[in-house]
């Protein structure tokens, strides 16, 4: 089981510790046997090297420990004693582990595996797959260590019942390290409280230390440092009564970490150097980077920036010859941050450039969920950059890399599943040319390419933290300034940074109150929106506070004729401002100036003009027809108040909604039970337009049902029960539909809401655009139901005239304020990708 993963500055990822020495900790006395056994001399030479080996082992001396299991490894061979052969090549993972050589670990576990299982030793095997999940995380190919600690957890079920409960809380524990890494907090603490019962249970010390640590570190990822420390003082406390250097000094170095955090930098500074003298002592090199990262960061808090960088450049030495993606990163950022403060800007830039390569690497093997956490932790690094390089007044560069940082996973979601790709470009890292579903970044001519070829003016935002040095995981921290580029479909190319507070009011918190004064709704329930009535005079009051932060300071460069596209690409709580409704000082509305859509990134733009540009060449437009669902037969949910499941509400609006588009488009409209769950889902693949008029559930799916994590959100369909809850799930969506719709509209509350990442908002709008439509037209709180049946009508008609989308749903916006002029009447909704 792994311990203690330190955590630093803009944290890369969770680093591996002295974690092997557990797990591999019952291969001694099954080894010693050797001795008693031996028949021969060579079966004592045999088990002499071994023996040799294990001494180095102990004493952290790994290269000639595998010399001496090299050595023994052929003896056994030549003895025939392929059990003993397993048993060695499982150690020399081990120290190929300690090292940092994962590839020489994942290349021998597999003989020693299979050794091992023609030998029916099921103990080995369980050994070997934890180790081997270790090395594929040490590698960074997390999808693989979780698959690996699954089957090893199968194998466990076989062993027996004294071996049973501890291996399975180690491997559990293992499978928790590589969750937090990935950023998946919740999962991994989930994970360690299991782990943490059955040591407890059975007794087991070295287990607990392991995973006291672990909890601690994970509390720390999500801010939660009282909890963290609480548990690192366990941990300690047992380290201590072990007698364990290493795990004592992983402990200390961490609370050094938390204390730093707490402003006690003192104290900070006694655990750190602590930590770093055992780790030399014990030539422990993971350790040595760690704790001589954090006493940069000390040393950097206490203003003493040339110390800072000392101690970062002798951590960024120990880390290059570890040769691990994650560490290295991690090194190569903090070094950047000091030189950034230092003034150094032109080798912070270039330490910082080689960060970010390190990090797409480990991008390779991830599902979307693995990859979307995984990018959710990396963001502070491009964030920095970014900042290094406006300050260089690079701001082309800039914008670059602030792509790089966002909706990546959404666009290899794109890339992989769709016959295209923008473009192939060579990579970053070694110049070959990759036909890789994993997306690449943009360059500028790439960005400016896209903006001439969607002839829109394209508006993208990066967010830069205000003290980003405290700040750790997913945890944003406050926001004191925006970054704005506007790029226009000649080239030209504008930047402006603009300060992210309205009178010491902090930009999360305007969004917020302004989507409460429009009737923000937790129930997402369309026909309730009006329970939540806004004063009128507040709301203009929120959106004039957010034209002046984000329009104001790009006014003049925005195009002047209204049919002209803006394409907005948000970032994090931005993409809750319904940019329609944001008002400059004489009350206009944006809309009545400008045509606005918005989209995760442009490179999610480019993707999505090739999916409309590749649905258009096809023949499938000769059979598609639209799908057009309303009002069905409410499915029953749980209400948390009462216990209790209650039928959602029936929407009369919606109802009237979908007849009228259904009559206007020359289909029947599916209403009440007829639109079942089965029938959407065999109908939807095929369909031209899907237009679904009913309740949305902003945080519905439980993650075990659906396999997913990180994909909150469904639609309200006619149940068919037992089979079918009646609930379209952004899993479902994402996992098994193949969509060939020009347009998706979700008529309900608060579809374009949702977990917002480094990746952008995880919900509805995005798992349908992975799904394959190219538009999506989603909203952003609780919407009224007469007044959306009024817009939505409206904007089917503007699209029969002959308007495209975006043009439609502003000509029904400009329609509908003038029977609803409250704009959480008709603002709500925003187009999301292409506008054509």
């Amino acid at each position: 089981m792994a311990v203690f993963k330190s955590f630093q500055f803009f944290s890369i990822a969770l680093l591996l510790s002295s974690s092997f020495q557990l797990l591999n900790v019952f291969f001694f006395s099954g080894v010693r046997l050797g001795y008693a056994r031996a028949e021969s001399i060579e079966q004592f030479s045999a088990v002499q090297l071994f023996e040799k080996g294990l001494e180095h082992y102990r004493h952290n001396r790994f290269r000639e420990a595998l010399a001496s299991w090299r050595q023994a490894r052929i003896k056994y061979y030549e003895l025939n004693d392929y059990h003993a052969v397993s048993v060695t090549l499982s150690m020399m993972v081990v120290s190929h582990i300690a090292i940092g050589e994962y590839s020489e670990a994942i290349q021998r576990s597999e003989p020693a595996f299979q050794l091992a299982k023609n030998a029916q030793d099921i103990d080995l095997q369980v050994q070997i797959l934890g180790n081997l999940g270790i090395a594929y995380e040490g590698a960074g190919q997390y999808a693989l260590a979780l698959n690996t600690y699954q089957q090893a957890l199968e194998k466990v079920k076989l062993l027996s019942e004294d071996l049973k409960s501890i291996k399975h809380s180690h491997i559990l524990g293992l499978a928790g390290n590589t969750y937090s890494s990935l950023g998946k907090y919740e999962q991994s603490i989930a994970t360690y409280q299991e782990s943490l019962e059955i040591s407890e249970n059975i007794n087991d010390t070295i287990g607990l230390v392991a995973t006291y640590g672990n909890l601690g570190v994970t509390y720390f990822q999500i801010g939660e440092t009282n909890l963290a420390l609480e548990n690192f003082k366990k941990s300690l406390h047992l380290a201590k009564m072990l007698d364990n250097p290493p795990d004592i000094a992983y402990v200390l170095n961490n609370m050094s970490s938390i204390y730093r955090n707490q402003g006690d930098l003192p104290l900070a500074l006694e655990s750190g150097y602590q930590s770093l003298e055992i780790a030399k002592a014990g030539a422990i090199p993971e350790l040595e980077v760690e704790a001589l990262t954090n006493i940069g960061l000390i040393y950097e808090e206490l203003d003493d920036i040339r110390q800072a960088i000392d101690y970062y450049r002798q951590g960024l030495a120990k880390a290059h010859l570890l040769q691990n993606p994650e560490m290295t990163a991690m090194a190569l950022n903090n070094l950047g941050h000091g030189l950034y403060n230092a003034g150094n800007l032109t080798e912070a830039e270039t330490h910082l450039q080689e960060a970010i390569e390190h990090l797409e690497s480990l991008r390779t093997s991830l599902n979307d969920s693995h990859n979307i956490s995984l990018l959710d932790t990396q963001i502070f690094t491009y964030n920095l950059l970014q900042q290094v390089l406006v300050a260089q007044e690079d701001y082309e560069p800039a914008l670059e890399i602030s792509e790089a940082g966002r909706a990546r996973a959404l666009a290899d979601l794109l890339k992989s599943r769709t016959a295209f790709s923008i473009s192939r470009t060579p990579s970053a890292v070694n110049g070959a040319v990759s036909d890789s579903p994993v997306s690449e970044t943009l360059s500028i001519e790439n960005i400016k390419a896209i903006a001439r070829e969607q002839n829109a003016v394209l508006v993208e935002y990066a967010l830069v933290p205000e003290d980003a040095f405290r700040v750790q995981g997913r945890q944003r921290g406050n926001v004191s300034e925006i970054h704005i580029w506007v790029v226009h479909p000649n080239g030209i190319v504008n930047f402006y940074s603009q300060p992210a507070n309205i009178q010491a009011l902090q930009l999360k918190e305007l969004v917020n109150q302004m989507r409460d004064s429009l009737g923000r709704s937790q129930s997402l329930d369309r026909g309730l929106a009006n329970a939540n009535l806004a004063n009128s005079l507040k709301t203009s009051e929120k959106l004039k506070e957010l034209y002046t932060m984000l329009i104001a300071p790009i006014k003049d460069v925005l195009p002047s004729d209204p049919e002209r596209k803006v394409v907005f690409i948000p970032q994090e709580e931005l993409f809750f401002v319904p940019f329609p409704a944001l008002q400059d000082e004489s009350g206009t509305y944006l809309i009545e100036e400008h045509t606005v859509l918005t989209a995760p990134s442009i490179q999610t733009l480019g993707l999505t003009r090739k999916k409309k540009e590749f649905l258009s060449t096809t023949s499938l437009q000769d059979f598609r027809e639209p799908l057009i669902v309303g009002n069905p037969d409410m499915p029953e949910v749980l209400n948390l108040s009462t216990g209790n499941m209650t039928k959602l509400s029936t929407l009369p609006g919606a109802e009237i909604e979908a007849s009228a588009i259904a009559i206007s488009l020359g289909v029947d409209a599916l209403i009440g039970s007829a639109a079942s769950e089965q029938v959407i889902k065999d109908r939807i693949n095929d369909a031209s337009i899907v237009h679904l008029a009913t309740h949305g559930l902003l945080e519905y799916g439980n993650p075990e049902d659906t396999g997913i994590s990180d994909s909150p959100g469904a639609i309200a369909l006619a149940p068919n029960l037992p089979e079918q809850d009646g609930f379209l799930t952004s899993a479902e969506i994402l996992n098994e539909l193949n969509l060939t719709a020009d347009l998706v509209v979700l008529s309900a509350c608060d579809t374009g809401r949702g977990n917002i990442t480094g990746d952008g908002v995880i919900g509805l709008a995005r798992s349908f655009i992975a799904a394959g439509t190219p538009s999506v037209l989603v909203s952003l709180w609780a919407v009224p139901d007469s007044p959306t049946a009024d817009l939505m009508t409206e904007f089917y008609a503007q699209m029969k005239y002959g308007q495209n989308k975006v043009q439609a749903l502003r000509q029904a916006m400009l329609i509908t304020m003038k029977s609803h002029p409250d704009p959480r009447d008709w603002a709500a909704f925003t187009l999301i990708g292409e506008a054509d």
